[in-house]
């Protein structure tokens, strides 16, 4: 593969006709790394003088613009403009949807106006111009393209995409008239857990359960919990629970304010909660070491638990750690 930067072309006083903007993705991402050396090899192919910003090359500022964050965005946007202007760039084509998004779209108000390809476009462009020809390596293959939404529904591309498709021997299934209905990738979210705020129908299925490693008594007046932060006030039966705010299982929990089911009775925390255990009053409670504990189930809804964290049961989900044992159960 040849590939020069820009820096390269300036020392040997030459413009090329084009810049590759690469993208964060195409530089770091194991698959998007494949498309760029892909992509490169197909320039190569059709004698595209090209080149790249290589180690000059920032972030586009489209993850900082997504997220909000309008001042690190046009920060950034700035400075790729103030390189870009610099190499009198005047066409880009990249691999990245949002950056192409970003680069066309977005650079416009602060002075950056570009030529923006998608490579689609851009190899679709090669191909009209007798620079380049594609084989029928897909051989009658059924395919079913899902637009990018920065490609499709944010800039309207959808023809050269299909048409490279159809131009390597594919054939195209899809519904043809609703094109802009391709939404994004989306998670089913809570739904998967049987959890749902409109749907009553659906049944919770997730659950979040430990077991007693440790019971000991303590004395009256004696402290208990991370920090022995709470005194108690009578003899009282503690449990000791392998699960703590490292696992998910949130400190706002402590000193009674949450509370775990166990042998069909509700054991209130006591003391502080602690990286890896917790500790809960058993007394009263007909328990063993090795007993089975429900942290939320059918017994204690995780939307029970959200109420107690003033939280929402998505939040407690996506805060469990990786380091809990997940077991998953096909009916």
């Amino acid at each position: 593969m040849k590939v020069k930067t820009m820096a390269e072309w300036s020392s040997e006083n030459k413009e090329p006709e084009i810049l590759f903007w690469v993208g964060s993705a195409g530089s770091f991402d194991d698959r998007a790394k494949k498309i760029t050396r892909s992509f490169v090899k197909i320039m190569n192919l059709a004698k595209v003088d090209f080149g790249v910003l290589g180690v000059e090359e920032s972030a586009s500022g489209d993850v900082a613009k997504r997220a909000g964050n309008e001042f690190l965005f046009q920060m950034q946007a700035l400075m790729n403009i103030q390189i870009l202007d610099n190499y009198n760039i005047k066409r880009i084509v990249t691999t990245c949807p949002h950056d192409y998004n970003t680069i066309k779209n977005e650079y416009k108000s602060l002075g950056g106006v570009y030529e923006v390809y998608h490579h689609t476009e851009f190899i679709s462009e090669l191909i009209k111009n007798n620079k380049l020809n594609l084989n029928e390596i897909y051989n009658d293959a059924i395919i079913t393209y899902h637009d990018p939404c920065y490609l499709g529904r944010g800039n309207n591309i959808y023809k050269s995409p299909r048409d490279l498709l159809l131009n390597s021997g594919a054939k195209i299934s899809e519904m043809k008239r609703f094109k802009n209905k391709s939404y994004d990738m989306v998670r089913i979210g809570l739904g998967l857990y049987g959890i749902s705020s409109f749907n009553k129908k659906i049944v919770p299925v997730a659950q979040l359960t430990s077991s007693i490693s440790q019971i000991k008594w303590v004395k009256k007046g004696e402290s208990v919990g991370y920090g022995r932060s709470q005194k108690v006030k009578k003899d009282t039966k503690i449990g000791i629970i392998p699960i703590g705010y490292a696992d998910g299982f949130s400190r706002i929990l402590s000193n009674g304010k949450g509370k775990m089911y166990i042998n069909q009775k509700f054991a209130p925390t006591i003391g502080k909660v602690c990286i890896d255990m917790t500790m809960i009053d058993l007394t009263g409670i007909s328990a063993k070491k090795g007993d089975l504990v429900e942290i939320f189930g059918s017994h204690h809804t995780i939307e029970e638990l959200a109420k107690e964290m003033n939280t929402i049961p998505y939040e407690i989900l996506s805060s469990i750690s990786e380091r809990v044992v997940r077991i998953y159960i096909e009916d």
